[in-house]
């Protein structure tokens, strides 16, 4: 999907899409860097959109049977359905991400990924999220997301820094990427401390 079809879904339907442009590839890489593609078993990513993240993961054709990507945008989830056949495509709210795993017959994710517009989801929905996120999560996993330099303005990116740390024992917020329009901070989550 080009930018000018993302930007007239983002006209068309904002709370549904949350930007105005997609991710740039320096934030996906940013994002994906911690992962290890020949070990994971199952990657899902929350929220994929117009696929930034996605096309860093699926270039890898070995990677397309091990993912799984939920997205509440059917016309987006249609164009990846294309775009990656053989990979696992379904229309769905975050919120059910645990049910729609189980539906799919799907065990513990290795890795979570999302591109999620925190800014804009309410904080009940932010935290029935958070909580699907970690209940899909096996004891190794990482999840990865961010937010905009600008989310800790707004009431709702407060409650994304509050909620997040709440929920995930171990939270990190990496430099910002700059490359990225609007600049962006990204976070890593785990639900166990490491030890050494």
């Amino acid at each position: 999907m080009n930018t000018r079809a993302f930007f007239k879904e983002f006209i068309s339907k904002p709370m549904l899409t949350g930007s105005i442009v997609p991710s740039s590839p320096a934030l996906a890489k940013k994002l994906l860097e911690n992962l290890k593609r020949d070990q994971v078993k199952l990657i899902v990513e929350v929220g994929p959109g117009t696929g930034a993240i996605t096309h860093q993961l699926l270039d890898d054709p070995v990677l397309r049977s091990r993912y799984f990507g939920v997205d509440i945008n059917p016309v987006f989830i249609e164009d990846l359905r294309q775009r990656y056949p053989g990979a696992n495509f379904v229309v769905g709210s975050a919120e059910d991400l645990s049910e729609l795993m189980k539906k799919a017959g799907l065990g513990s994710a290795d890795f979570v990924v999302s591109g999620l517009p925190w800014s804009l989801i309410r904080p009940r929905r932010q935290e029935r999220i958070f909580s699907n996120i970690f209940e899909v999560m096996s004891d190794i996993a990482e999840f990865a997301t961010f937010t905009y330099v600008t989310t800790p303005l707004l009431e709702r990116g407060r409650f994304f820094r509050k909620q997040i740390t709440k929920q995930f024992p171990v939270v990190e917020a990496r430099s910002v990427v700059w490359n990225n329009f609007p600049p962006a901070v990204v976070y890593r989550c785990r639900k166990v401390v490491k030890t050494e």
